[in-house]
């Protein structure tokens, strides 16, 4: 898929009369960019569900928002995801989600990036149902066995493409029986490239062997104490996990009517879809429910030089309402 942008600035009207104010020239600039590909990334939870996770329940329960705002709020990363959880009793058993037959919640799209998912409901209330294991549990905790059990079992949730995301919650160090080294390289060899590989955890500091964990995956890791505020920031790998989405900053056209209010620009945008087939995006107005296009300042993004404020940038809502845009 491409997006060509034909921006018409300054354009004069025809007339028979001589125009009258100054006079101006008129252009027309193309833009072009390569369309966007969804990140994939498969993402496992290992929830430690001992009495000792009491004291953590109010900090858990801030991951699932924090994530799906990161993944799918209105400046997501737009990914083809599955979040899929488990329990750090060692048994690899994938916790099932009341609303799919699938051991996993996915949220993707498809090649017109019209999105869909295997839950009903909201993506927060589907990983928070998953991720309430409660702390009833006696069993040794053993968050690097449960995850390798939980890939050996289910050889299909990890895709060769994309990402693999491990998220470790736990209130005390890991009971696994074998090498730390030994975990650490089956994660590293479910990828064609280990730097696919994000972990990501929790704990009630310190803990020695699962530290161990985090430090053979240098620059792609991060911990954070349990009880902190930060913990709601292990599902986004404390922002370390980015894309780039192919559609470039594109410098916000004049407002070619004055007297209208809002902003009304002379360009036209188009996609080339892959099948040969074309489809003219317009410009977005209130309470439309077309595909569509503005233009929307994203903080960091689009800056004129290093210091600037960041200016508009070009943005396809996929589908209004839908919150997810695909903008840079």
């Amino acid at each position: 898929m491409r997006l060509v942008l034909i921006a018409s600035l300054l354009a004069t009207a025809c007339s028979d009369d001589p125009p009258s104010g100054p006079s101006i020239d008129s252009h027309v600039q193309f833009y072009e960019w390569p369309g966007y590909i969804p990140m994939s990334i498969d993402m496992l939870f290992v929830v430690e569900n001992t009495a000792a996770m009491t004291a953590f329940q109010s900090g858990l329960a801030t991951i699932p928002p924090l994530t799906a705002d990161f993944f799918f709020g209105s400046s997501g990363q737009m990914p083809d995801a599955r979040f899929a959880v488990t329990t750090a009793d060692g048994t690899g058993t994938l916790r099932q989600p009341t609303s799919t037959t699938d051991a996993y919640v996915a949220s993707t799209y498809d090649d017109r990036f019209t999105p869909s998912n295997n839950f009903t409901g909201t993506f927060t209330d589907a990983l928070t149902q998953m991720m309430n294991v409660g702390t009833s549990s006696a069993a040794a905790v053993q968050p690097l066995a449960s995850a390798k059990a939980a890939l050996d079992a289910h050889p299909d949730f990890v895709r060769e493409a994309g990402f693999l995301g491990i998220i470790l919650l736990t209130a005390g160090d890991d009971a696994s029986t074998g090498a730390v080294a030994d975990f650490a390289a089956d994660l590293k060899g479910r990828k064609p490239d280990t730097a696919l590989v994000f972990i990501s955890g929790a704990h009630d500091l310190p803990v020695t062997r699962l530290q161990s964990f985090y430090d053979q995956f240098p620059n792609r890791s991060s911990i954070v104490d349990i009880a902190s505020t930060d913990v709601a920031g292990v599902a986004t790998f404390q922002g370390g996990l980015r894309t780039v989405i192919g559609v470039g900053c594109y410098p916000e056209p004049a407002d070619v009517d004055a007297v209208t209010a809002g902003k009304q620009y002379d360009c036209d945008l188009n996609m080339y879809w892959a099948d040969g087939t074309t489809e003219p995006i317009r410009q977005c107005v209130t309470g439309g429910t077309e595909r569509c296009f503005e233009f929307t300042t994203v903080p960091g993004e689009c800056r004129a030089g290093p210091g600037d404020p960041a200016v508009p940038a070009l943005c396809v809502p996929l589908h209004a309402p839908d919150p997810r845009p695909m903008c840079r």
